[in-house]
């Protein structure tokens, strides 16, 4: 999403820019980790591994998507990244990506009081943590990417490359919706 000229990088900007890049390469591996296992071939500790792994990676993208959300002046967020470049947008502009964290955290609200308020970053005397794998976070993560892109200004490249003999993985096109320019 291209909303005018290209902003001068902050560390604030580039600490969600990276978190969004980590954010998708776990995704991704998620998703992979999913569509390889095949349980015909597994024995049930295959099998009880690959749910452990499963989530573990939950949890590792959950934490991921409520620090985001964080406001707090002492760690990288979007509010941050915001507040570091909100000179060089237009009013109109700031309240339309400040209207986007408003969505945000609303979307994500279950995800943080439920999970990592409950039994993730803290362990509530009533939690429960699940080990089988719950999903829940898929609709926040495009969410996540327009948002980075709308404070950044311009449509973010976030690619992967595991070997210089490897193609490079275009993780906004694996996370399978094109974002709009």
């Amino acid at each position: 999403m291209k909303l005018g000229a290209q902003l001068k990088q902050t560390p604030e900007l580039e600490a969600v820019q990276l978190e969004c890049l980590n954010l998708l390469i776990m995704y991704h591996a998620y998703r992979e980790t999913i569509s390889r296992f095949n349980a015909g071939k597994g024995t049930r500790w295959d099998l009880c591994f690959w749910l452990v792994q499963l989530r573990a990676m939950e949890n590792d993208i959950i934490l991921r998507i409520c620090r985001l959300d964080d406001d707090n002046r002492t760690t990288h967020s979007f509010r941050e990244a915001m507040r570091s470049v909100r000179p060089d947008f237009t009013d109109s502009e700031a309240k339309a990506i400040d209207q986007m964290l408003k969505d945000y955290r609303i979307l994500i609200n279950p995800l943080k009081t439920k999970a990592r308020n409950y039994y993730l970053a803290h362990l509530n005397k009533e939690a429960e943590a699940q080990w089988d794998p719950q999903g829940g976070f898929e609709q926040s993560i495009p969410m996540i990417v327009n948002i980075v892109d709308s404070i950044s200004r311009e449509k973010q490249a976030y690619t992967l490359r595991v070997a210089s003999d490897m193609p490079e993985l275009n993780l906004r096109q694996a996370l399978g919706s094109e974002q709009k320019s």
